[in-house]
């Protein structure tokens, strides 16, 4: 895969198709292959970049001592925007689709459309008052901390699996699955900083609904039919708050969707981005 510079780091990416730009940016412990279905159906109409966020594939690794920030990530997706010149689009999953979100909102005019699928942006039920939801997403975090900052990588994938995955998928996967989980999720130690603070009282670390509500571009967000509640929070409130914003909802596959049903992600995906283009 080629690899970008931005900055101090480096950043492996797919480029493939042809026609206007659409940047990908997968989700936690996938990488951008998870893109290869959507790649292999647009690539007549569209040039993909899919991005490798930190730690993934030849991307550099955050460094230990640093805490990262959204925009930390979101410079890797800018550093694959200055490949074009022209407009473009931008899909996101889960955490890369919070990652998403912060590179349009900081390439501006630039971008057509921004599609999403469960964005994890959990600050911001924190500062709209959904506190339920607010803990939910930092009890994962603490357990990716704690269990992880201590080796315990194998805890934190079965958690993992079966928050975002489904109830019973730790239990009913391989065990080289599991290894390969534990091994991939490593990086998400550093992910979770760029939407909590350490402690309960610590100001939002990334963009606000405020921001959100200034973007120009058409906005699709996909929901699964039955999210966890602490993404169904999320969902609602861009609902609330954003309804000029297209939502929809995908009928089976759950979180991981993009991944397990792109037979019903991906025609969605493409249906926007011929709108938009």
């Amino acid at each position: 895969m080629p690899i970008v510079s931005a900055g101090e780091f480096a950043v492996d990416y797919i480029d493939s198709g042809s026609g206007p730009t659409v940047l990908l940016v997968p989700s936690t412990a996938s990488g951008n292959r998870q893109w290869r279905a959507l790649i292999e159906a647009g690539g007549e109409r569209y040039r993909f970049l899919a991005m490798n966020m930190f730690g993934y594939g030849g991307t550099s690794p955050w460094p230990a001592t640093r805490r990262q920030s959204i925009a930390d990530q979101a410079a890797l997706g800018r550093a694959l925007a200055q490949l074009t010149d022209g407009p473009i689009s931008i899909v996101g999953h889960s955490f890369g689709g919070t990652v998403a979100a912060q590179i349009a909102l900081e390439l501006g005019q630039r971008v057509r459309g921004l599609a999403l699928f469960e964005p994890n942006p959990f600050q911001l039920l924190r500062v709209a008052g959904e506190d339920d939801g607010h803990a939910e997403g930092r009890r994962i975090r603490n357990i990716v901390k704690e269990r992880g900052g201590a080796g315990d990588w194998m805890g934190v994938a079965e958690e993992f699996a079966n928050y975002w995955v489904g109830d019973g998928a730790w239990a009913a996967m391989a065990e080289g699955r599991r290894n390969a989980l534990a091994g991939a999720l490593t990086p998400n130690f550093h992910e979770w900083d760029t939407l909590y603070g350490d402690r309960d009282d610590d100001q939002v670390v990334a963009f606000d609904l405020a921001q959100l509500q200034a973007l120009s571009c058409r906005i699709l967000v996909l929901r699964s039919e039955n999210p966890r509640p602490g993404i169904a929070a999320i969902d609602r409130l861009l609902r609330t708050s954003c309804p000029e914003w297209e939502f929809r909802e995908v009928a089976a596959g759950g979180h991981m969707a993009p991944l397990t049903r792109p037979d019903l992600v991906n025609p969605l995906l493409l249906d926007f981005l011929d709108q938009v283009n």
